[in-house]
């Protein structure tokens, strides 16, 4: 799945009493901005516009998110449990593959095999559920986000109805689809506290 890029962004808020009550929404007490570099894997993001956690978490600052619908990716925020992939990973997307189970005909297929069968368009929040952490009033494990871990964006890609059917269908009985992370995990790092799994009910393919 692509995130578009480039979305020209307007650093005003005008309108109704609304918007500008949402202008006054900033920081925490406490909380600090940050003055360190962006990684070099989101070196071609606005680093006016975000505040840099770690190198793997960047959040979005409250005066960039404008009055757009859809957040800009230079201004997007991130969260990664893992480091970024390095570029020999990332040279061929179309490469990645994806394991099916579940399904009539359980296998594997890549990102390139995945293009042929459908592309669709949605926009969607994109948020981490810590967001807001920083505003708690008592002490919190993880990035101490405030407003800026979350966005709203526009994804293209294969609808995950599109690679059951393709696969034969759903096997009797299935209720959940369940996504898990495929990263490489780091050696030392126990795979069950940090790999990613995510369940969702069936009736989520319509």
């Amino acid at each position: 799945m692509k995130m578009i890029e480039n979305v020209k962004r307007r650093h005003f808020l005008i309108g109704s009493a609304g918007t500008m009550a949402a202008a006054a929404v900033g920081m925490p007490a406490g909380a600090q901005d940050s003055d360190n570099p962006l990684p070099d894997y989101v070196s071609w993001k606005d680093a006016e516009d975000v505040i840099v956690h770690s190198k793997q978490t960047l959040e979005t600052k409250r005066a960039a998110q404008g009055s757009e619908l859809i957040t800009p990716s230079t201004e997007l925020y991130i969260r990664n449990n893992l480091p970024a992939p390095s570029d020999d990973i990332v040279a061929n997307r179309d490469a990645w593959e994806i394991e099916i189970d579940g399904v009539a005909n359980p296998g594997t297929m890549t990102v390139g095999d995945m293009k042929t069968l459908a592309v669709e368009t949605v926009v969607c929040v994109l948020q981490c559920s810590g967001n807001g952490r920083a505003f708690f009033d008592h002490e919190t494990s993880g990035t101490q986000w405030s407003v800026g871990a979350a966005g709203n964006v526009v994804w293209t890609g294969v609808p995950v109805r599109a690679v059951i059917d393709a696969m034969g269908g759903a096997a009797e009985g299935a209720n959940f689809l369940t996504g898990t992370g495929g990263e490489e995990i780091p050696e030392g790092v126990p795979k069950e506290t940090i790999q990613v799994e995510r369940s969702v009910p069936m009736a989520a393919m319509d």
